[in-house]
């Protein structure tokens, strides 16, 4: 039986999990992807933009949560994550 380790997506470095979602957001390239969304639907539920809805996915998965109650309890806690997502306000609802 063969072992695998691995690999870590950001090598030897340690940083912390906003960091990460900055390193990921600032590799992604540029796209009109959101100007095509928003084409179709300028917002997203309870008017925030498609694009905060975006990138609190991306910290999902950078943050390795499983459901998206997970990901609410974060935004709620977590005044910087709600920043960089987009979402200004204390209660956010997906």
């Amino acid at each position: 039986m063969k072992i695998i380790t691995q690999l870590n997506l950001f090598e030897d470095q340690e940083f912390g999990d906003l960091e990460k979602i900055l390193m990921v957001l600032d590799a992604l390239p540029e796209t009109d992807l959101f100007k095509q969304l928003e084409a179709k639907r300028k917002y997203g539920r309870r008017d925030y933009s498609i694009q905060s809805y975006f990138i609190a996915y991306i910290a999902k998965l950078i943050l390795q949560l499983e459901t998206d109650q997970q990901l609410l309890r974060q935004l709620r806690m977590n005044s910087q994550l709600r920043q960089i997502c987009g979402f200004e306000t204390h209660s956010v609802r997906l």
